[in-house]
């Protein structure tokens, strides 16, 4: 049986983990059902891990599966019929407390699963990975801008020669005033009626974000479900801004009404 992983060691004290998962925030353990599988996790865009100290934010682009604390050799189902040592398995974690070192394992590959699974390597793979430190303390907010810039960096798009327009040299076309607010999507809407923001809480905390856009001209702001129909009262919205009520850990989706077709709506399509 071969697993493979790739250690980061990280020396803290009296560790604790957290990972992105869809649109939330888990703290491994803390978070879980009794008795549920606490060998590996399946994260998002980053981990992070932390004492009073110091802490990491750590990204894997090609690899999302991470350990945390230390090496976990977990169960297989007899469905797949695969070879284990002898003492493979062990019981699951119950407590925080039993993550002794501040060690992340990204698990790379596994030829025991053997159901839907190739069980053997036949070209070079490459994994990268990103990471960054921070003062003690789990700080989800800055993980998670680090962690979907790195998923998704800007691209750069060049300008030839002096250009007509009234745009300034470097401006954004949507601000939020809130860190811990993640803008998922900016987009026309998908019966043409304006545009649309999705937005997602990611530190677990009631929050009012002002959410500026400077160059759309905004007459009504309404609330939407996830297939964009209404779900909701108008929102208090002034020609460049509109304020949304973000719960602990919600999502928002947002329509955007204009006093006409807006020109950007074309470039926003494209997106």
């Amino acid at each position: 049986m071969l697993e493979l992983y790739l250690a980061f060691p990280f020396h803290l004290t009296q560790p604790q983990f957290a990972f992105e998962s869809s649109n939330g925030v888990i703290h491994p353990i803390t978070d879980q059902l009794p008795g549920s599988n606490t060998d590996a996790y399946a994260m998002q865009h980053w981990a992070a891990a932390w004492d009073q100290q110091a802490g990491v934010t750590w990204c894997s682009q090609e690899a999302p599966i991470v350990e945390f604390g230390g090496l976990w050799p977990g169960y297989v189902s007899q469905a797949h019929h695969g070879v284990t040592p002898p003492g493979y398995g062990h019981e699951f974690l119950r407590h925080p407390d039993q993550f002794e070192h501040g060690h992340l394992y990204s698990y790379l590959m596994v030829n025991n699963f053997r159901t839907n699974f190739e069980p053997f390597q036949v070209a070079d793979v490459l994994f990268r990975y990103s990471l960054t430190t921070h003062p003690g303390g789990g700080r989800p907010a800055e993980a998670t801008r680090f962690g979907w810039g790195t998923a998704a960096p800007l691209e750069p798009v060049f300008v030839h020669g002096p250009q007509p327009g009234p745009y300034p040299a470097a401006a954004s076309f949507c601000a939020l005033d809130q860190p811990n607010i993640q803008l998922l999507t900016l987009k026309a809407a998908e019966d043409g009626d304006g545009a649309v923001l999705r937005l997602a809480e990611m530190e677990g905390r009631d929050t009012l974000v002002t959410v500026n856009l400077p160059y759309l001209e905004i007459e009504r702001a309404t609330r939407l479900n996830l297939v964009e129909e209404d779900d909701g009262p108008e929102l208090p919205a002034q020609p460049h801004s509109v304020q949304v009520t973000m719960p602990a850990y919600g999502l928002a989706t947002v329509r955007l009404r204009g006093l006409h077709r807006w020109p950007t709506l074309d470039w926003l399509a494209r997106l």
